[in-house]
């Protein structure tokens, strides 16, 4: 396969679900859009590997290490279906004294490595001056799988429930407390060998 997802089969073999693992803390790095320059003469060889990113950590919060755990375990999961030395070992991060996670979704997708991809319009406000529209070249397509959400919490006010309004990607800034929500696959390299990737979906603002 090109890639290996990690599925849930409880609906039955016939229904299977991705499974999606929401993550809560607090942003020690990050790289999203929108792009406010264009890079000059960058082949698609090169765009494909434009990332939006952001780098959690918890500050040595119990709820934040369960959640170093689940990647760890999920690891493991993945580690299962290939011979050893295969899969790379998962890195984590780091942000200070404490432990931290990457987590990061590409612009593009190949159609050489995806022929079935459906362009997908960026949201003006993840690409409000078409930057990455005009990347768009050759087999270059921002699919559903490239798409990422960027929402922010609205607290429930007297007899307004709660809600996710989709938000502007410039407002998350370091130290803001958000929630992540990821997809695990794996992805084959050069070599024979293969690793695991914490791939971005949706991002909300918590505070």
């Amino acid at each position: 396969p090109s890639t290996w997802r990690l599925i849930y089969e409880g609906n039955g073999p016939a229904n299977p679900e991705e499974v999606v693992m929401r993550v809560q803390g607090i942003i020690s790095l990050k790289d999203l859009p929108p792009l406010t320059n264009k890079p000059r003469l960058v082949p698609s060889q090169t765009s494909i590997h434009l990332r939006q990113a952001v780098t959690l950590t918890g500050l040595g919060t119990e709820k934040f290490e369960q959640s170093v755990d689940a990647f760890i375990q999920i690891h493991t999961m993945f580690s299962r279906i290939f011979k050893d030395g295969i899969l790379d070992p998962w890195l984590l991060s780091a942000f200070g004294d404490h432990n931290a996670v990457d987590i990061s979704n590409r612009y593009f997708t190949s159609r050489h490595q995806n022929p079935t991809a459906v362009q997908l319009s960026f949201h003006e406000l993840v690409d409000p001056d078409r930057i990455l529209v005009n990347m768009a070249v050759g087999d270059l397509v921002h699919s559903e799988e490239n798409d990422v959400q960027f929402f922010e919490l609205v607290s429930k006010d007297g007899d307004t429930p709660e809600r996710h309004d989709r938000t502007d990607p410039t407002k998350f800034k370091i130290g803001d407390i958000v929630e992540a929500q990821v997809l695990f696959v794996g992805v084959p390299l050069k070599g024979g060998k293969a690793r695991m990737m914490a791939v971005l979906c949706a991002l909300t603002l918590l505070d």
